[in-house]
């Protein structure tokens, strides 16, 4: 059963989580009888799938998947000779999915800060459960933001800028989105899997196509009849991905998620939801973390400065750029020329490229107005620009 009790999963078992990547670590240093397995099973993953080599804590965070769903396959075939921290490691991570058949899956989390690779490892860990799991079918679920969905859609084609694959990576895939399932695409069977990329409102109350079976669709049940995608889906051995997972926490995206029946299902985020006491959001279960304090430290990432920039009058409607906000867009270009001045005296860093950004959130004319101001108007206005430099 889900846990129930006020202390996250995370930190329930962060202990035995540790001690899962040690021995791991350890095995896949020849410490161990058995290495060959566990080099087999990694050394192909850390590199030559992804489009970059898999990062330390990126290979942490599969070692503990790995562990999970092996404990999980033993203990489902009636293995019980692991002590009740063990089962209790999968059990506290195991939710009802059908109350009528008590069928059961896993909901398995990982906590990962924005930059470090999520995207990345959500393609290694489709490569890891397809190959040594059998799982081929794969559906990655995303929020109604068309924005990240369509972002998504590139990061799994192969050979886009964007993509998390290497180039000639030997890991085949047919790659169905929301957009493309109802056309008669071409659609290989003899592909290792099947990923689906669609965003949670294709499979709200109010979608209907995803419901229904499409003429000279490729969907088929198991005795070749015409099914909708979503049929489909409910039919196979299936893993389900969320992505920016704190969106799918609600009670709605739950039911949605468990209608699939699916095997197991990997959150991925970089803001979990782990300890809510309200009926609003699920709890996640984290398995693994890397948050931006060992990101930063890691030297994988920079600290960014941030200047509020208010878009809104009181009254809720746009207003003119007021003079406190010139001035943060004026230190704000103040400090870029300094940076860029800064980065051509350090050998090391002549490559860089420093950039600034100005977000303006949910309204566009203001933005429209902040754009005119920088672009038209801020290089003659002297007044703010001597004010800012201290002359009179």
């Amino acid at each position: 059963m889900a846990r129930t009790a006020t202390r996250s999963y995370f930190q329930s078992h962060k202990r035995q989580l540790k001690r899962i990547i040690e021995t791991y670590e350890q095995k896949r240093a020849g410490l161990d009888l058995f290495m060959h397995e566990y080099q087999a099973k990694f050394n192909v993953l850390e590199s030559g799938i992804t489009r970059y080599p898999l990062r330390y804590y990126q290979l942490e965070a599969v070692y503990v998947l790995d562990h999970l769903c092996d404990l999980s396959k033993s203990l489902r075939n009636g293995n019980h000779s692991y002590t009740s921290k063990s089962e209790s490691l999968v059990g506290d991570l195991v939710e009802v999915i059908d109350k009528e058949t008590d069928f059961k899956a896993p909901f398995i989390g990982f906590e990962m800060a924005t930059g470090s690779g999520k995207t990345m490892l959500m393609g290694a860990c489709i490569y890891f459960l397809n190959q040594w799991y059998g799982i081929d079918n794969f559906l990655i679920i995303t929020p109604a933001s068309t924005d990240i969905y369509q972002k998504t859609i590139r990061n799994f084609q192969v050979g886009t800028f964007e993509s998390v694959w290497a180039d000639d990576t030997p890991f085949t895939f047919n790659l169905i989105t929301g957009d493309n399932y109802t056309q008669n695409l071409f659609y290989d069977e003899s592909k290792d899997a099947n990923i689906f990329v669609f965003n949670i409102s294709k499979f709200g109350a109010n979608a209907v196509n995803t419901e229904k079976p499409w003429e000279s669709s490729v969907w088929k049940d198991k005795e070749g009849n015409t099914v909708s995608i979503k049929q489909f889906l409910k039919d196979k051995k299936l893993a389900i991905i969320t992505d920016e997972a704190h969106h799918a926490q609600t009670p709605t995206a739950n039911r949605i998620i468990k209608k699939f029946r699916p095997e197991a299902v990997l959150e991925f985020t970089a803001t979990a939801v782990e300890a809510e006491r309200n009926e609003k959001k699920k709890n996640q279960s984290i398995v693994y973390k890397y948050d931006i304090r060992r990101f930063l430290e890691d030297g994988y990432g920079k600290l960014v400065r941030a200047v509020g920039l208010s878009s809104q009058s009181k009254n809720g409607k746009s207003k003119e750029v007021a003079q406190s906000e010139k001035l943060k867009i004026i230190t704000l270009f103040f400090i870029h020329l300094l940076k860029k001045e800064a980065v051509l005296q350090d050998p090391k860093s002549r490559e860089l490229k420093p950039i600034a950004f100005i977000k303006v959130k949910n309204d566009t004319q203001y933005t429209q107005k902040v754009f005119d101001y920088v672009k038209n108007e801020l290089a003659s206005d002297t007044e703010n620009l001597k004010y800012r430099l201290g002359k009179d």
